[in-house]
């Protein structure tokens, strides 16, 4: 029996198919088209499942099909999910890749995850305008169906919030520091009257009182102004993850990475790892790079313009911020791309072993540790130090 099915495997593994289908993809110029590619790796004649990548809309069961109004969307998942496991499958041994399993992509899915149900009732709230990876079913499960390995694309959804000058303006008013504000006015008002006192040159005591008046009144009538004029022009956030091949990477490469990265351990130096990956995996040098039809209000994670460590980048709660994803592409520069894929690589699997993942204190060492296991030179050595300094750790 076990013959037959394995048979019976091979014999659907040869005849994989493939199909053409419009999805968004990157030009010579970086920017977001819309354009034929042919999908491979195919189980279904009619539908975007295949041996390693299965698509399916929000929480429905079956893969979505080839014709239907979700065809552009499931089409670049596919796609993309499939260059991303083209890229690991092709350059590092990892385990959980070479099992032909398919790992389900659910678009639109606007549900949140809960470990012990799989997905969470809508009554609890619903998400837009993100990605995740989730984990498979674990010992806590308590619905009938395990689950694998699952990758969610959020629908994006048009938010608006206060601008920058408005927020700002609300902080200057707020009670206690205006009242800040306007002791110092005074306190500064007041040295000044003094100074030209004593050095006989005052312009009397209704100059003084009228000036004071004047200082106090603009710095309190400046932030009220602002707030005025800025309140109606609201900023538009939203971020249309399953349109954008640089966010498929990044969660895939979550995936992909699991068995020495597992994604329950959020921290900078996870998701920077997952840019640099995303990032060399799409040739480019920023995440969200020319996405304005499909990204918009969100700070763009680029290479360009170094940044100095801070402490506060360890805390989880910055994790999406770039600095880790600029002092990882900083690799590419000293050692070359092939290269620093490489040492990056190895430094997760050490990092996999070790109880926390802070820059400083886990990546730094890790990296460290990566070049001696790749029988760095001292030269190699050298130029991962002088980054080190540059970055300022």
């Amino acid at each position: 029996m076990k013959l037959l099915i394995f048979i019976l495997l091979l014999s659907s593994f040869a005849h994989a198919l493939e199909y053409k289908c419009k999805a968004i993809v990157r030009n010579n110029k970086h920017k977001l088209i819309i354009s034929e590619v042919t999908l491979k790796d195919l189980t279904s004649k009619d539908s975007f499942s295949g041996k390693y990548i299965k698509v399916l809309r929000r929480n429905e069961t079956l893969a979505v099909k080839f014709n239907s109004v979700d065809s552009l969307r499931a089409c670049t998942v596919y796609y993309h999910g499939s260059k991303a496991k083209d890229f690991f499958q092709q350059n590092y041994d990892l385990k959980r890749l070479k099992r032909p399993r398919a790992i389900v992509m659910r678009i639109e899915m606007d549900l949140g995850f809960e470990e012990s149900v799989h997905m969470m009732h809508q009554n609890n709230g619903l998400f837009y305008n993100n990605a995740v990876t989730i984990p498979p079913s674990g010992p806590g499960r308590i619905t009938e169906k395990p689950w694998f390995y699952e990758i969610w694309f959020a629908p994006k959804k048009k938010v608006k919030i206060d601008n920058n000058t408005y927020k700002a303006a609300q902080l200057v008013s707020s009670g206690p520091f205006m009242s800040s504000m306007l002791l110092g006015v005074g306190q500064s008002q007041a040295t000044t009257i003094g100074i030209d006192l004593i050095r006989g040159t005052g312009f009397g005591a209704s100059f003084y009182a009228k000036t004071l008046a004047l200082s106090l009144g603009v710095t309190a009538l400046v932030p009220q102004v602002l707030k005025y004029v800025s309140k109606p022009f609201k900023k538009t956030i939203f971020l249309d993850t399953a349109m954008i091949p640089e966010v498929i990477y990044h969660e895939y490469t979550h995936y992909a990475l699991s068995e020495h990265l597992p994604i329950s351990r959020h921290s900078s130096t996870v998701e920077g790892i997952a840019n640099f990956y995303a990032a060399a995996i799409s040739n480019t040098d920023s995440i969200l790079k020319n996405a304005r039809k499909y990204s918009r209000g969100l700070v763009k994670v680029e290479a360009k313009k170094d940044k100095n460590y801070e402490y506060y980048m360890e805390d989880s709660k910055y994790a999406q911020l770039d600095f880790t994803f600029k002092f990882l592409y900083a690799l590419n520069g000293a050692f070359g791309k092939v290269y620093a894929q490489k040492l990056v690589f190895t430094a997760s699997k050490i990092l996999g072993s070790r109880d926390s993942l802070g820059i400083k204190t886990d990546l730094i060492p890790a990296l460290r540790l990566a070049l001696d296991e790749l029988g760095a030179t001292s030269a190699k050595n050298f130029k991962l130090q002088s980054l080190i300094q540059k970055f300022g750790f």
